[in-house]
């Protein structure tokens, strides 16, 4: 082992303090580092994973009824059987197909009646299309049969009904008419948006079907796929086998403003990273500059004995390296178990998705945790690492330009 590598060694153990210092500082960085980009993780993996797939990573249109998204709009329809089904299932990586009817009706109890948002529903795999808003279920169960409807809670109270109350829907059908279904409330909801609380039925696709006279169509179809980034690619593939004058849109242009709340998280993280290692920086280049004017006599000595200026340079930077791992490591390990633990135990922002009631985000699970990656481990293993060889440059280019007759000149 070369001597400077044996004396950088040593060096670590005789100036306890500075290197102690180091250490403390490096630590927290990492730590905080950690802890940061883990809450960052499950918030990006909370809109990929539970918003964007509630919301769909392919949207089926009409391609008139996608220009202007109108629920009144129900001519604008497309057609769906078990033949249409079984062509998107085909596709390589769908993993769900969702068929709804969504639409304008008027929601009528025996006193009361309000304007609402219907959104009819595939009784077919109800359990794995639509577990988040049997979660979100409040009182009674979500829709099993053709008759079932459930309201929002804040609908509810404006009808003056209760579970078991007979609601009933009137809406203009396709052909111009004037049609009425009737159906049995089964369940009240209650989500984070205001508009779905105050305005939303769901109903089974039957009943919305013979009310519109629409039998055999449906006004969108989600399809979710095993990876959201794959959206543009799938929706190509899958615009080939529909039919003329349907459109298939990946979230990224539907749901675009999604896009915005990605980029601004990646903007988060980037500040955070830069304050934190900012800090650290400093402190670190405080406490070896401190180091190594308090030893330049033990450099002038070195230098005397004929050590170069590239070996007092490794020298330093080889005990910035070692102090860069071993507070890295240190801060990793606690800052696992933390983002570990909030993984499992996540935190509830029940208060501060109320506050959001009004913005589309509002929809999203209050239950956020945090999310440990692999690949952020490693570029916070790195970063840890860099911190700490970078901030020591200065002071090991100072320790090594000084000639040995200048640095003796200043001790006397």
């Amino acid at each position: 082992m070369p001597i400077f590598l044996k004396i950088a060694f040593g060096n670590l153990l005789k100036n306890r303090r500075t290197s102690l210092t180091i250490l403390i500082v490096v630590f927290v960085c990492v730590f905080l580092m950690e802890f940061g980009v883990g809450f960052i993780d499950g918030f990006r993996s909370k809109i990929i994973k539970d918003f964007l797939k509630e919301a769909g990573h392919i949207k089926i249109y009409n391609s008139s009824y996608y220009k202007d998204l109108d629920f009144s709009r129900t001519e604008f329809n497309i057609p769906y059987d078990t033949k249409m089904l079984d062509k998107l299932k085909a596709v390589s990586g769908v993993q769900n197909v969702i068929p709804e009817l969504n639409f304008g009706a008027i929601a009528n109890s025996v006193n009361e009646n309000i304007e609402c948002l219907v959104k009819a529903v595939d009784l077919h795999d109800i359990e794995k299309n639509y577990t988040r808003r049997e979660k979100m279920m409040i009182e009674g169960h979500f829709i099993q049969g053709e008759k079932d409807i459930v309201l929002g809670y804040k609908a509810a109270k404006y009808l003056h009904v209760k579970l078991g109350d007979s609601i009933i829907l009137l809406s203009v059908d396709q052909y111009g008419g004037i049609n009425a279904a009737e159906g049995r409330l089964v369940g009240l909801s209650k989500t984070n948006s205001s508009l779905e609380d105050e305005s939303l039925v769901v109903c089974a696709l039957p009943l919305a079907q013979k009310l519109l006279a629409l039998e055999g169509k449906v006004t969108e179809i989600t399809v979710n796929i095993e990876d959201p980034m794959e959206a543009p690619i799938k929706a190509g593939v899958i615009q080939k086998i529909l039919p003329t004058g349907t459109i298939a849109v990946p979230w990224q242009v539907g749901q675009a403003f999604i896009v915005s709340y990605l980029k601004i998280l990646d903007v988060v993280v980037v500040i955070l990273s830069i304050i934190i290692i900012f800090a650290a920086s400093l402190g670190i280049l405080n406490s070896f500059l401190m180091n190594i004017l308090n030893r330049m006599q033990e450099f002038g000595v070195l230098r005397a004995m004929g050590v170069g200026k590239g070996q007092i340079f490794g020298m330093i930077l080889t005990e910035s390296f070692m102090l860069g791992v071993i507070g890295t490591i240190a801060g990793l390990i606690p800052g696992t178990l933390v983002v570990k633990y909030l993984e499992a135990n996540p935190f509830n922002y029940q208060n501060i998705m109320k506050l959001m009631e009004g913005s589309t985000m509002g929809a999203i699970d209050a239950s956020i945790g945090f999310l440990l990656i692999p690949a952020s481990l490693v570029v916070i293993l790195f970063t840890g690492v860099l911190i700490s060889v970078v901030a020591s440059l200065y002071p090991a280019v100072l320790a090594a330009v000084k000639k040995p007759s200048e640095i003796m000149r200043v001790l006397e």
